[in-house]
């Protein structure tokens, strides 16, 4: 079955996990987490990793000390996070008709079920740690939507992204770019819906919050199950 674009902008067939559905559910996840870890983990981002260098050299150098490993720790775990997608890319084969991007979706949400176990007396650091390698591993595993470069778990580069393509709709009447306008702006869109409700929600049920994300990847397992490919297109 095909999805039959409204516009002819975008011609070009995406594979199932490159819709734009699955990259804006991916970005809730992203807004989500980050504003979980910083609400109720010690003011940590689970997935800016710039924000976590600046506050590591913030408390290295600054006045107020805190333990630098708080924030060095999920820094390491964001890298080997990208190894580990990776490496189960590079073994992809071995995964059959269960896909490689499936699988770190699965890891990611056996990690969130043991976090939402743990009592709130439990030590931040190996919950920050455990998520910044995950959504690293997320992150990495979901770079394209619509053909597009993009990022599910931060939203400064889509910002780029999408004011580079505001200055082509503006300075060069290029009307294909404010698809792509569209496109990344609704991806920041529900990023910052997702640190909105994370940081609501992680208010009154705490590690139990991060609950709320599971129906997102149940739902996204059923909507990459497919290896066909679809037509470009500005679907929700």
């Amino acid at each position: 079955m095909k999805i039959r674009s409204k516009s002819s902008l975008l011609e070009t067939p995406i594979n199932a996990h490159e819709r734009l559905l699955v990259g804006a559910l991916l970005a809730i996840v992203g807004g989500y987490l980050d504003a979980f870890t910083y609400t109720c983990h010690g003011g940590v981002f689970a997935n800016a990793q710039t924000g976590n260098m600046v506050l590591l050299a913030v408390n290295m150098f600054g006045a107020n000390l805190k333990a630098p490993i708080n924030y060095l720790a999920p820094i390491l775990a964001f890298a080997v996070g990208v190894l580990l997608s990776e490496y189960l890319h590079r073994r992809r084969r071995f995964f059959g008709a269960f896909l490689w991007r499936q699988a770190v979706l699965v890891i990611e949400m056996i990690v969130i079920l043991l976090i939402g176990f743990m009592p709130t007396t439990f030590p931040s650091l190996p919950i920050n740690v455990a998520i910044s390698l995950v959504t690293a591993m997320q992150m990495n595993s979901f770079r394209r939507v619509l053909n597009l470069p993009y990022a599910t778990t931060v939203a400064t580069g889509n910002l780029r992204a999408m004011m580079e393509n505001v200055a082509k709709v503006i300075f060069d009447h290029d009307r294909k770019a404010l698809t792509h306008v569209f496109h990344y702006g609704s991806i920041i869109a529900m990023f910052v819906l997702g640190a909105i409700l994370g940081f609501l929600v992680s208010k009154d049920l705490q590690n139990a919050a991060i609950f709320l994300t599971l129906p997102i990847f149940l739902a996204l397992l059923i909507i990459i199950r497919d290896h066909k490919k679809f037509e470009g297109g500005s679907e929700l």
